[in-house]
C-alpha cells in the first residue's frame, strides 16, 4: 500500500484489522556465517487510526532448510512460530518490535522462508497495522 503523507510518500503491507493476513518472503544465510549467536525480526511499524495503548502482535513462522533437506515436509526440519507484542504510541509514529528467533535453527547457506501474519483475535489494534520494514538479524 502506498500512504501518501504531507511530507513524505511510504510504501507498507497493511494488515487488516478485522481478517487475518500474511505476507511471505525467503532469504539465504550467508556462506561466511560461523557459529550462530541470537537472530531476531526487527518489525517497524505504524497505525494511522487506533487508541494509544492498543496492541499489535506480528507473528512470524519459519522454516530453514540446507542442500539435500526436504523443505516441504512435515517432519525436519520444523517449522518455528515466535511473536512479539507492541503498543501502539501514537498514531502515524514508527514503532519497532523485536521478535526473537530459536538458536540453532539457522546455520550458513540454509534458505529460510519467513511468513510474517497477523492473527486479529491476538491483538487489540482497533485499525490496520503498517508494516514498514521487515529485518532479519543474525548474529555471529
Amino acid at each position: 500500500n502506498k500512504t501518501f503523507g504531507t511530507n513524505v510518500i511510504y510504501t507498507s503491507l497493511d494488515f487488516d484489522q478485522t481478517a487475518d493476513e500474511s505476507a511471505y518472503r525467503s532469504t539465504v544465510v550467508p556462506s561466511y556465517i560461523g557459529t550462530i549467536g541470537t537472530s531476531t525480526l526487527v518489525i517497524e511499524w505504524t497505525a494511522s487510526a487506533g487508541t494509544a495503548a492498543q496492541t499489535f502482535v506480528p507473528t512470524v513462522t519459519y522454516r530453514c532448510v540446507t542442500d539435500d533437506e526436504v523443505f516441504d515436509s512435515l517432519t525436519t526440519p520444523n517449522s518455528r512460530n515466535a511473536s512479539s507484542s507492541d503498543a501502539l504510541i501514537a498514531t502515524n509514529d514508527l514503532h519497532q518490535t523485536t521478535i526473537t528467533l530459536t538458536n540453532g535453527d539457522f546455520a550458513a547457506n540454509d534458505t529460510c522462508w519467513f511468513q510474517l501474519f497477523r492473527d486479529v483475535s491476538e491483538d487489540s489494534l482497533a485499525a490496520d497495522a503498517k508494516v514498514v520494514r521487515a529485518q532479519f538479524n543474525i548474529q555471529w
